[in-house]
């Protein structure tokens, strides 16, 4: 990101904001591209999109989810790290068990950029 506003600083001294912004549009989308490719490929695989339907409605831990899709625990193990790595998913620790919910925030932008995909706009992300 250093050199992107190195780069956007000389063209302000050039007075090229329109092509700067365009840089940075296109660096952006490329980014939303990246989240979404990270967030389709978790969800490619049928067991993590079961997992992660199951914790749309409710926060369970691993042997509850062990119980529901009669997966063994180290593979529902293996399936909530990538759901994890995607940020699609909260892991809260209570006690010995750690429970797992769906990460609703993030549902929701990932479909709101998928949406704005669809309908061919350009999305540029807002940096938090």
């Amino acid at each position: 990101m250093c050199l992107l506003s190195n780069v956007l600083s000389l063209l302000q001294e050039k007075g090229d904001n329109q092509f700067g912004f365009t840089l940075l549009l296109v660096l952006q989308t490329g980014k939303t591209m990246q989240e979404l490719t990270k967030v389709f490929k978790a969800l490619s695989d049928g067991n993590r999109l079961k997992i992660f339907t199951l914790l749309l409605e409710g926060t369970l831990c691993v042997k509850a989810l062990v119980n529901c899709l009669d997966i063994s625990q180290p593979a529902i193990s293996a399936h909530l790290r990538v759901l994890r790595e995607a940020d699609l998913i909260k892991a809260e620790k209570r006690g010995y068990w750690v429970h797992y919910s769906a990460n609703q925030e993030k549902a929701q932008q990932v479909v709101k950029r998928f949406n704005s995909l669809l309908r061919g706009e350009k999305y540029v992300q807002n940096n938090k």
